[in-house]
């Protein structure tokens, strides 16, 4: 795997990043991931890895689709960002703890 920008940035993700995301995906049912720090930054990163390898520079939208449906049994759709409406857990917040949006 060549090191592009779009890797670089993956693999440049901290644990406090990834760590809604993985809470997401795991309420989403798409993952059983331990409550540990390193386990669920591991799973973001190949998860996101994965997206990239197979959608190249669109993995970012796909992930957002991924991230921002809604749970197919409870309907929950995730916190919404106070700012955009969008789910906290797409990849366009920032996670720095205050959840504020990117945009």
């Amino acid at each position: 795997m060549e090191l592009t920008p779009d890797v670089e940035w993956i693999l440049g993700r901290p644990n406090f990043w990834c760590a809604p995301i993985a809470h997401r995906l795991v309420k989403l049912g798409l993952a059983t991931i331990k409550p540990h720090a390193e386990e669920e930054q591991a799973y973001v990163l190949h998860w996101l890895l994965s997206l990239h390898e197979k959608h190249g520079a669109t993995f970012r939208a796909e992930a957002d689709k991924i991230l921002n449906t809604k749970h197919p049994f409870t309907g929950d759709g995730g916190e919404p960002c106070k700012k955009c409406g969008r789910l906290q857990a797409a990849l366009i917040h920032d996670f720095a703890g205050d959840g504020d949006c990117v945009k």
